[in-house]
């Protein structure tokens, strides 16, 4: 018999013991056809006597890619520190592990020969934001591993990988609602399917909670009025005009889909005497490193930037080592940010 008091028996004891060497002993824990039945029929009393438990590798997929083409939007990746964490996490993530990022910025107007010449010496692709229809084609077209950030492509042929804004816009609106919010608002631009996500799931939490609305009159969707500036969706122009108009007289809390509207809105009800929480609670969406700074601090949604690009470089190595590009969608979770701009009312 094989004494069971020793203490966490090793491949080698276990071949010791046995009469074989380590690696027919790792052929029979892996259930290799190659040893005897005899001997192998013997390895395996050992192992259950001894207690002996295998611990599998660690799966590692290997790096077969040196460098990676980061297309960018001009407007996105100058546009606010939402993009720029994105990048910067991306960045660090892949440069941690040798693999270097080469930005590349285009347009609308940005020639295909132009986005072809560059697609054609990339090893590796990844495209942040919905990607203009000059460079949809061209990656479809190709064989190279492809992956969309911060967007998904509507055809479910490019994999992409964004937070999960169907979850936070619900999580938002849940919030409100556990604090005495019924009489609510969301302010959006659905004009992409990032806003679009966040504004569905909030209304499907106001659906879930038995609480009547009218989706006309919850949803105040910038993309719908007339602007000359169309930054930041327009709202520095619009929300202002909107307060004077009364559209929030009845509103005990408001969702915006990005921190950006949300402190033109806190400043918007400010000039009108409107105080943020005790009139009117807000939520805002991305946690950008001001929502901490403002007063009132912002309570928001948090998208974790460092899971992101850990997800982004896991995924595109396993597209980069499997044939055929899975095409799949994944999302990355949020959470509830909780500062200073909801307050808790006693529900009517």
């Amino acid at each position: 018999m094989v004494n069971k008091k020793t203490k966490k028996p090793t491949l080698e004891y276990i071949a010791n013991i046995a009469g074989v060497s380590i690696t027919t002993v790792s052929r029979v824990i892996n259930g290799s056809s190659l040893v005897r039945e005899e001997v192998a029929k013997d390895i395996k009393r050992i192992i259950s006597e001894t207690g002996y438990v295998h611990k599998a590798s660690k799966i590692e997929l290997p790096l077969s890619m040196t460098e990676v083409d980061f297309f960018c939007l001009e407007h996105l990746y100058t546009e606010s520190s939402f993009y720029a964490e994105i990048i910067q996490s991306i960045k660090k993530e892949f440069e941690s592990k040798k693999i270097a990022i080469n930005i590349q910025l285009y347009n609308k107007h940005t020639t295909s020969s132009l986005l072809s010449s560059l697609i054609s010496n990339s090893q590796a692709i990844l495209v942040l934001g919905e990607p203009e229809d000059n460079l949809t084609q061209l990656l479809y077209d190709t064989r190279l591993p492809v992956l969309l950030i911060n967007a998904i492509d509507s055809q479910m042929k490019i994999p992409s990988i964004h937070p999960d804004y169907e979850l936070g816009g619900y999580m938002a609106a849940s919030y409100l609602i556990e604090n005495g919010h019924t009489k609510v608002k969301v302010i959006t631009s659905n004009d992409r399917h990032s806003t679009c996500q966040r504004t569905d799931g909030f209304l499907r939490a106001l659906l879930f909670s038995n609480i009547d609305h009218d989706k006309d009159d919850v949803v105040v969707d910038l993309n719908t009025y007339e602007k000359s500036d169309h930054t930041n969706f327009g709202a520095q122009e619009l929300l202002p005009k909107l307060i004077a108009q009364g559209l929030f007289e009845d509103v005990t809390a408001v969702f915006c889909v990005s921190d950006k509207i949300a402190y033109t809105l806190i400043n918007a009800l400010n000039s009108h005497n409107i105080r943020v929480p005790d009139d009117i609670s807000v939520i805002g969406f991305d946690n950008l490193t001001l929502s901490s700074i403002i007063q009132p601090a912002l309570t928001t949604l948090s998208v974790d930037y460092s899971s992101l690009a850990k997800a982004t470089l896991i995924k595109l190595v396993r597209l980069s080592n499997e044939p055929g590009n899975i095409r799949n969608r994944a999302t990355i979770p949020v959470e509830v940010i909780e500062r200073e701009t909801v307050k808790y009312i006693t529900p009517m």
